[in-house]
């Protein structure tokens, strides 16, 4: 990221928040601290942060609850977990929460810095796609960090002409946002065509011949034209490809 960045240390280790700040400030960075969990959140709701370090164990609470707080302040700024008891089940709920990274203490300069970059640097490229305007939800509610960093996906892949993969369990919406992923393309205009592929049935090895009063019709040999390829056909969503024959 080319310019200064705005970021919030909130660890009760002074020593640590000390060398940190003293690191980052070195390297352009205007940088805050913060020893308890009430005074990073306070800090968080008043000033407009890129990046947050967040410690896990404070004096006040536990870092972890707070993540999605923080993400749902007014600049939503990446999550950057330090702790010193680090373990798999603290490392999935901060991956689960959309933390950046997860990084067990002592971290060393040199990881401090290259995680701080690569999040500097998603945060300006995910900046740069952000709408100008509110994209067409389709019935896509909510405002929680996760459904906006669903949204933000939704417009870069809006904006792609490649294939994409939605995953998720059987209700979750995937129709829902591969129709909105549609309707803020530049395809919107078409049909937007969708194929279950559980109720697809296996194509037969030979060519298709029908009858009549008068004997069979000749065999089809030649290409047969689908859906997908008219006119009006837009992109479109196969649901349940696992079941694909």
């Amino acid at each position: 990221m080319g310019q200064m960045a705005n970021l919030l240390i909130i660890d009760d280790d002074v020593m640590i928040c000390d060398t940190m700040a003293r690191v980052f400030a070195d390297m352009g960075h205007d940088v805050s601290r913060a020893v308890t969990l009430k005074e990073g959140l306070s800090q968080a709701r008043k000033t407009d942060y890129d990046v947050v370090f967040l410690d896990v164990r404070l004096p006040d609470g536990n870092g972890l609850g707070e993540i999605g707080t923080l993400q749902s302040a007014r600049s939503s700024p990446e999550i950057i977990v330090l702790t010193g008891y680090a373990d798999p089940d603290g490392a999935e709920k901060a991956i689960k929460a959309n933390a950046w990274d997860y990084l067990k203490k002592p971290a060393s300069i040199d990881a401090l810095s290259k995680t701080l970059s690569r999040a500097l640097q998603y945060r300006e490229e995910k900046i740069a796609y952000r709408p100008r305007q509110e994209p067409i939800r389709n019935n896509i509610i909510g405002e929680s960090p996760k459904v906006k960093a669903c949204l933000d996906l939704l417009v870069r892949a809006a904006d792609s002409s490649a294939n994409i993969l939605i995953n998720g369990e059987t209700g979750t919406g995937k129709e829902l946002f591969a129709r909105a992923i549609h309707d803020n393309s530049d395809r919107a205009e078409k049909n937007f065509v969708v194929v279950d592929c559980g109720s697809s049935r296996r194509p037969s090895s030979k060519a298709s011949s029908s009858a009549t009063p008068r004997g069979p019709l000749p065999e089809r040999t030649g290409p047969r034209r689908g859906l997908s390829s008219t006119p009006t056909a837009g992109p479109s969503f196969w649901t349940k490809w696992a079941s694909c024959p």
